[in-house]
């Protein structure tokens, strides 16, 4: 009939007949059956929705029911009996025994661990349970108010009123910093493990290449992934150290509450001199009582090594444990004589430790005391929780901390390489180089020092290079020189030979030679004269100042030059009026009339000739063409059009287009050309002013 309840309440019926008496353990004292419980009832008794059961409020720190059952009158009498029924509920203390195991699962709906509660009457505290330190007076908390949360010493509290003025509080503590910010680390460490998987799957094969980009990222990710590996090996070995020393802690405690039971046990069970003495209705009260009083649950065995009583039947009723002690205990403790042993023993999943030790009479050895040691799963887990989450957070603040840290330090430590990089990407072999100031004597610090040691050399170098090329250039010039003026000079000496031969001789003709050869000598001197303008320009259009110029009105000026060709037609094509640019106005107009004298030289000879300029602007520059459609340059000669002294013209100097281009580059502008069979375009592109 108590079937669903037997496993929560220890039952116990007493059928009270007229007149008996009970005697009340362990005082001896006899009273009335009948009188007893109806005291009991009248006194302490609060009526229930069931009918004749009576909730016991003499015990507040357990609950206690009371019920009576009227039975029919006995046939052979007329006496009518009372049976009353006893419910008591066995808690099982928290921590203490096989806790876990001897709960009914099913009929749980919370998890209550980790709260305390206190009971109250007449403003006395009654019963307390938990970590939490109560007042022994419920005055220190009648200021906070009934049936609402409220805060007190780092714990969460409600209070109850009941109708009769008993209070009840119950409290859990106020969760701590580590536990608050636990959300945070995980969703951090979620967040970032997927936006790793992102990454991977976004560059794939390119992961270790995007590691790779730079320095100061290889850098920063040695820094993260050491820190990460620091931490995570720190947990390991800070895991293992705690796991180690709470089972040498575990240990220690449990010898020591063991032998203080054996010596309690002694004492109690002092005047027995053989196993058969022992009576196990008496010795289970007393395993009960100890075990409340050291928080464990005690089992004592006979000399064969069987049961004799415990004071947590239930676990050997329900087949949890066999009745039969542990083999290589009884081993240890018979057989080798040893005065104590310990050992992990395990319930399905559960590990526990248990240790063992001899109870021993005058004569002989009376049986085998067991204490086994259990930490509730639930604190267990609770505790490792927090571990993880002490862990976790110091993960991720340190792991910021770290990649902050990692950011500052790889930019201070790849600063002067990034000032060495820039340094060198601005050597100019034209211009003086900076050095680099840098004073330490590391790595670093040698490599800048190779930097400026290089940088003198370069100067030194160039200095030695523009000397040189001083010296060469000077050379070239004067063996083109020698050259331009040998050219003239030869006929001039044969001419003036000559005309003495024919004044030595009287020629009749002399008068027509003399004014022949003058004419010849007029002509070449007129070439040299040419000839010494051309390289005068060519060394001073390095130092003219450049001012805004109008290029189509220049073009139109230089075109007007060459109209008296008959069999040439020019055509200019422009979208506006006026197109401006920075430059030298006597070198622009000489650029032009060069470019278009090319145009004309190459048209000798032509019917049709066409000379097309066209001007239009584009973005920043002004792009002009000059496009003729005489007779090409060849292929193996194009890329020397523009060097100096370069000429395929009998009668030129070679530094017309490289006069053209030395301009270009002055103003800051581009010339490029294309050539084919059918002509050639020159483009040519200024910096607009007007942009």
């Amino acid at each position: 009939y108590f079937d669903r309840i037997a496993f929560t309440y220890d039952i116990q019926v007493t059928v009270c007949m007229s007149g008996e008496l009970l005697e009340i353990q362990p005082e001896g004292i006899l009273v009335g059956c009948h009188e007893y419980f109806e005291d009991l009832i009248r006194d302490f008794g609060d009526s229930t929705s069931v009918n004749d059961l009576y909730l016991q409020n003499s015990t507040p720190e357990s609950i206690y029911y009371i019920g009576v059952i009227k039975p029919p009158a006995l046939k052979h009498t007329d006496e009518e009996p009372l049976v009353y029924i006893e419910f008591y509920f066995t808690y099982v203390p928290e921590g203490v025994g096989y806790p876990e195991l001897l709960v009914d699962n099913s009929t749980l709906t919370y998890d209550l661990s980790g709260y305390s509660f206190a009971k109250y009457i007449n403003n006395n505290l009654v019963y307390k349970f938990g970590d939490f330190a109560y007042h022994t007076e419920y005055s220190s908390q009648s200021d906070f108010p009934a049936n609402e949360f409220y805060n007190d010493l780092n714990y969460r509290h409600l209070k109850l009123v009941s109708a009769d003025g008993d209070v009840l509080i119950i409290s859990r503590p106020i969760a701590k910093i580590q536990e608050k910010l636990a959300t945070f680390s995980i969703l951090f460490l979620l967040m970032g493990a997927v936006a790793f998987l992102i990454f991977i799957l976004v560059f794939r094969s390119d992961v270790f290449a995007v590691f790779m980009l730079s320095f100061r990222t290889r850098l920063q990710v040695f820094f993260i992934i050491t820190i990460s590996v620091i931490i995570f090996v720190i947990a390991l070995i800070t895991a293992y150290y705690a796991e180690y020393n709470n089972k040498e802690r575990v240990i220690t405690q449990l010898n020591e509450k063991t032998y203080s039971v054996l010596i309690e046990l002694q004492h109690k069970l002092g005047g027995i001199t053989s196993p058969e003495q022992i009576k196990t209705e008496e010795l289970y009260p007393l395993l009960r009582k100890f075990s409340l009083v050291f928080f464990s649950d005690i089992n004592m065995y006979d000399p064969s090594g069987k049961l004799i009583a415990t004071s947590r039947p239930e676990v050997f009723r329900t087949g949890l444990l066999s009745e039969l002690i542990n083999p290589l205990a009884f081993e240890e403790i018979y057989v080798d004589n040893k005065l104590f042993y310990t050992t992990e023993e395990q319930i399905g999943a559960l590990s526990y430790y248990s240790s063992y030790v001899p109870f021993m009479g005058e004569t002989e050895p009376l049986g085998i005391v067991n204490l086994p040691y259990f930490a509730r799963q639930t604190e267990v887990k609770k505790a490792y929780y927090i571990m993880i989450f002490t862990f976790l957070n110091l993960f991720v603040i340190a792991g910021i901390i770290g990649i902050f840290i990692a950011l500052l330090l790889s930019r201070f430590l790849t600063k002067p390489l990034v000032v060495l990089q820039q340094s060198l990407s601005e050597i100019r072999i034209d211009q003086k180089n900076e050095r680099i100031a840098w004073e330490s004597n590391d790595e670093i610090g040698l490599l800048i020092r190779e930097y400026n040691q290089m940088v003198d050399k370069l100067e030194e170098s160039a200095e030695l290079l523009k000397h040189s090329e001083r010296e060469s250039a000077w050379r070239e010039v004067a063996r083109q020189i020698a050259h331009e003026i040998k050219n003239p000079l030869t006929p001039m000496k044969l001419n003036v030979q000559h005309l003495e031969k024919a004044y030595n001789e009287n020629d009749p003709a002399q008068k027509e030679k003399i004014h022949s050869i003058s004419q010849s000598l007029i002509q070449q001197i007129d070439t040299l004269d040419k000839v010494a303008e051309m390289f005068s320009d060519f060394a001073k259009s390095n130092i003219k100042r450049m001012e805004k110029v109008e290029l189509l009105q220049i073009i139109k000026s230089s075109v007007l030059l060459f109209k008296n060709n008959e069999n040439i037609q020019f055509t200019i094509k422009a979208d506006e009026a006026e197109y401006h640019t920075k430059a030298i106005e006597k070198d622009v107009l000489r650029l032009f009339n060069n470019l278009i004298k090319n145009a004309v030289q190459s048209l000798e000879g032509a019917e049709d000739g066409k000379i097309d300029i066209t001007l239009h602007r584009s973005g920043q520059f002004i792009e002009i063409t000059i496009a003729d459609n005489g007779k090409g340059i060849d292929k193996d000669i194009k890329s020397r059009v523009f060097q100096p002294y370069f000429t395929t013209k009998s009668g030129g100097t070679g530094l017309g287009l490289a006069i053209v281009k030395n301009i270009m580059n002055e103003t800051g502008g581009d010339i490029t050309f294309e050539s084919g069979p059918t002509g050639t375009a020159f483009y040519l592109k200024f910096k607009n002013t007007e942009a």
